[in-house]
């Protein structure tokens, strides 16, 4: 090509070149004649070098360029020569390796809704690659998430699925223009479960105990620890107690999710975690005796009651004599 400027031209014998993935060591020369002005000579790619053959850079003068192997995708370099204002430039393009890629295992199931780490799969590439995760809030690439022509490991975990339903999300990686992906697809979790625990059991008299309670009769004491074994948080919009006291009836009053932050600590429980609290009964009477149960109700229609506790007047009975009658039971009256 030639290009011809005010006071300067510059030509080279040339045109446009193309090369396989080998590329070439060495050759073939292109000669450059310019006007009457130095000229120089450039490449715009690390992979396609040029040098000038000999030190002068002006008139008629030969260059060498080499292109590299090429473990990529196609590629195009431009080699610019100018001469003042002209310039004249020899493009050279280059074939890439075929894009391919692929996983194994390319698709997981069944993984446990309690989650998991350390997961892997191989990653075969004919290029270089990167990888991503279609919902990295609970799929996510640990290490490996790109690499080089070859075999590479990708590491990914799962996090715990507090949902009801079956969950899926893909691994992406690309290599030019292939793709691949892995399907992953993770157990629903469970709802949540909670398991009660009482200490010491209920005890009488409590005094204050740190209830605030001084008005008579008496008041039972004891420990509450509500423990989650499920894999979803468990997250109170009400719970109530439901006691029943012999001649007085039930009674039943219910608390807040509020109330439960105030009395637990907490807003909710999350899978595996105990909470714990003081609950304080105060009987209708000094000489009563009642059950008592609590029942929780989560945000996701789960609910949960305590066992049943029994709570015994520590009120001394009459002391009484018994006899056997021929036909029946009598109690006498009470000694003095």
């Amino acid at each position: 090509m030639r290009l011809i400027g005010p006071d300067d031209s510059v030509d080279l014998d040339q045109s446009d070149l193309g090369f396989d993935i080998c590329g070439r060591g060495s050759g073939p020369d292109a000669t450059v004649t310019a006007g009457s002005a130095n000229w120089s000579v450039r490449s715009d790619s690390s992979w396609l070098t040029v040098t000038i053959n000999g030190s002068a850079a002006t008139g008629a003068n030969t260059i060498t360029y080499s292109v590299a192997l090429n473990s990529g995708q196609a590629r195009t370099g431009v080699i610019t020569v100018e001469s003042g204002n002209t310039t004249a430039t020899l493009v050279v393009s280059q074939l890439g390796v075929t894009a391919t890629i692929s996983f194994n295992p390319a698709s997981v199931t069944g993984i446990a809704a309690a989650g998991q780490s350390g997961l892997t799969t191989t990653v075969t590439a004919a290029t270089s690659w990167t990888a991503t995760s279609s919902d990295s809030s609970w799929l996510t690439i640990t290490s490996g998430g790109s690499g080089a022509a070859g075999t590479s490991t990708l590491t990914y975990a799962v996090a715990t699925n507090s949902g009801q339903t079956t969950r899926t999300a893909v691994i992406t990686a690309t290599a030019g223009s292939a793709t691949a992906t892995l399907n992953v697809s993770q157990n629903a979790g469970t709802q949540a479960q909670l398991v009660f625990t009482f200490a010491p059991n209920p005890v009488h008299p409590a005094a204050t105990n740190g209830c605030g309670i001084t008005t008579p009769p008496i008041v039972w004491v004891f420990k509450l620890t509500i423990k989650n074994s499920g894999t979803s948080t468990f997250t109170p919009v009400q719970w109530f107690f439901n006691d029943v006291w012999p001649n007085f009836g039930p009674d039943s009053f219910t608390e807040t999710a509020a109330d439960f932050l105030s009395f637990f600590g907490s807003s909710n429980i999350p899978p595996n975690v105990a909470v714990s609290a003081t609950v304080c009964i105060q009987a209708p009477s000094k000489d009563s005796s009642g059950t008592e149960t609590l029942t929780f109700v989560g945000s996701d229609g789960s609910d949960a009651t305590t066992p049943v506790l029994t709570m015994l007047s520590t009120e001394p009975l009459p002391e009484t004599d018994l006899f056997l009658a021929p036909r029946s039971i009598e109690r006498l009256r009470p000694r003095r």
